[in-house]
């Protein structure tokens, strides 16, 4: 019985060899593999069916080792297909399907912040313009307030200036006139008509201060002459100007005009080379200083 079933086998090795291979098949469909064993049984199967082949090729039992080769391309076709379909696989797939979904969720999550952020920037870019536009202006309106108030302190100043420097002025002109006697001008001359040594003791280079003088003459030199009439003779005051001359200038002044003369008296009594249809001229030679 037992040959019987043996002979009955190897007689049909072809179909029973088949029929063990799908039942193999199925029963190994439902096991878990991970790709790293079926990489391995692959190469293993390969790796055995080249050196199957060279054994083939140039060694003395080509037969026996040529079906070796097949019987190593049938496992590693086997192996393929348990890596492809089996469950493990199947998983596997579906976890790779999985990472790859979620690596590309990440990097359009990814792309989409970063374009969020490219326009986060640029709106901020703008802001940042915006306010150093809006510093800028701010600084150039405070920089034209800032010039404004700066001339209006440096005008205030100025005025400030004259201010002082005309009340400097004031002070010293009132102090410089305080240096001087004052005198009308009929006073002086009759002072002279009443006692000329006495008037000469009392102006001779004297700083004096004229009231009231008459300018009755104004010669081609720019001399003044102040007089009143006394007998056959007059006795006057005859101013010549300085060469620094303060207050009106001659030029202004006209015949009858009254004015108040500052001075120094450089001469008292007769003065030579002036002759009047009256008389002789007597009386004061003053320097003038200032003519008001």
């Amino acid at each position: 019985m037992k040959d019987k079933i043996l002979q009955y086998v190897m007689e049909r090795k072809l179909i029973v060899t088949i029929g063990i291979g799908i039942f193999v098949y199925a029963s190994l469909l439902h096991f878990d593999y991970s790709s790293g064993w079926m990489a391995i049984i692959m190469l293993s199967c390969f790796v055995y069916g080249v050196y199957a082949l060279i054994r083939g090729i140039f060694g003395s039992q080509k037969p026996l080792y040529f079906k070796r080769v097949g019987v190593a391309c049938v496992l590693f076709f086997i192996a393929f297909l348990m890596g492809t379909f089996s469950d493990g696989g199947r998983r596997e797939a579906e976890q790779r399907a999985w990472e790859a979904s979620i690596r590309k969720s990440m990097k359009e999550a990814h792309d989409k912040e970063q374009k969020e952020k490219q326009k986060r920037q640029e709106k901020q870019e703008i802001y940042d313009k915006q306010a150093q536009y809006e510093e800028w202006i701010a600084w150039k309106e405070q920089q034209e307030k800032q010039e404004l108030y700066d001339k209006q302190a440096q005008y205030e100043e100025w005025i400030a200036w004259q201010r002082a420097q005309a009340e400097e002025a004031a002070r010293a002109e009132a102090e410089e006139k305080s240096q001087y006697q004052s005198v009308s001008a009929v006073g002086m001359i009759r002072d002279y008509d009443t006692n000329a040594m006495t008037a000469k003791q009392r102006y001779l280079n004297k700083k004096i201060k004229v009231l009231r003088a008459q300018i009755v003459e104004i010669d081609v030199n720019g001399d003044l002459l102040i007089a009143s009439p006394n007998d056959d003779d007059i006795s006057f005051i005859q101013c010549t100007p300085s060469n620094n001359l303060k207050g009106k200038s001659v030029a202004n002044i006209e015949k009858g005009d009254v004015v108040t003369l500052y001075g120094e008296v450089t001469s008292v009594g007769d003065v030579v080379g002036r002759r009047s249809d009256i008389g002789a001229v007597t009386g004061y030679r003053m320097k003038v200083t200032r003519i008001e």
